[in-house]
């Protein structure tokens, strides 16, 4: 399910991907409007099963974790930490299989 959240105070939104069991597996930055974030998600949706948008990354402290992109390379989402290489590539995972869904939940 995606999740569009709301900056508190502000008007500032941005969304989670959350995976079936609840956690947080995608978060996109800021953005003016709900539509813009909308828009964001649609092109999560597209980019999501291709495995050359996934840019692997490595905290200074050597964590590691993941950032969806998009074909011009702009960010689309990042990942939480992981403590291990294979944890962020169970992340990955999980945001292919979690990116269609149709739920959408929207600020209150």
């Amino acid at each position: 399910m995606y999740k569009i959240e709301r900056t508190s105070p502000g008007n500032d939104f941005n969304f989670v991907l959350l995976a079936e069991h609840g956690h947080t597996i995608l978060k996109s930055n800021f953005f003016d409007s709900v539509e813009d974030v909308k828009k964001q998600i649609e092109s999560v949706k597209t980019n999501a099963l291709n495995m050359s948008r996934y840019e692997r990354k490595t905290t200074s402290d050597g964590k590691f974790y993941f950032n969806l992109t998009n074909a011009s390379g702009a960010v689309l989402g990042r990942s939480q930490t992981y403590s291990s290489e294979a944890g962020m590539e169970n992340g990955i995972l999980a945001v292919k299989s979690n990116a269609h869904t149709l739920q959408i939940q929207l600020p209150s």
